[in-house]
């Protein structure tokens, strides 16, 4: 490269150009020196505080989002492991979150074991039979279901973020 004459590195979208030394001189703001520009910025998105109308799939499933959650199995000490979830979000603070034992994939054939329903602050096993025990500390739920299985389940898996 000639370094004879200043260059300017390439910019991609969003990035900005940045002289580069030359002849091994200090960059401008190194030498205390400054300059006067504008910055013009176009926001093609909606307006702003508009939120999609739906939530995004993960590809090949009906859920909006997967992933693990602590949980554990009988006498194992509650959060212990980690569970696989699938989620199915409906309005705001309403999911149906499918959990499977530990160390399957939700998206497993038959790997549900359990669905909870939320619904705002109603939760509720989805199927007949089961017994809930719910309680709410902070920004999470903690269910145990039939006195045996334990998950935690934070409000980002139900709400998104």
């Amino acid at each position: 490269m000639d370094t004879s004459t200043p260059t300017t590195a390439p910019a991609d979208v969003g990035q900005t150009s940045t002289p580069l030394e030359k002849d091994g001189e200090a960059p401008a703001a190194r030498r205390n020196e400054s300059s006067s520009y504008t910055v013009t910025f176009t926001i093609t998105s909606g307006p702003a505080g508009t939120a999609p109308t739906s939530d995004a799939t993960v590809k090949g499933t009906p859920y909006n989002a997967t992933g693990k959650v602590p949980c554990s199995i009988g006498s194992d000490a509650p959060g212990s492991a980690q569970c696989g979830f699938g989620v199915i979000r409906g309005g705001p603070g309403n999911a149906d979150v499918h959990l499977a034992p530990p160390g399957v994939e939700v998206t497993s054939p038959g790997a549900t074991t359990h669905v909870i329903r939320f619904a705002g602050s109603t939760v509720t096993a989805v199927g007949s039979g089961t017994r809930l025990r719910v309680t709410r500390e902070g920004d999470q739920w903690s269910i145990t279901i039939d006195d045996r299985d334990h998950y935690i389940i934070p409000d980002a898996v139900i709400r998104g973020g």
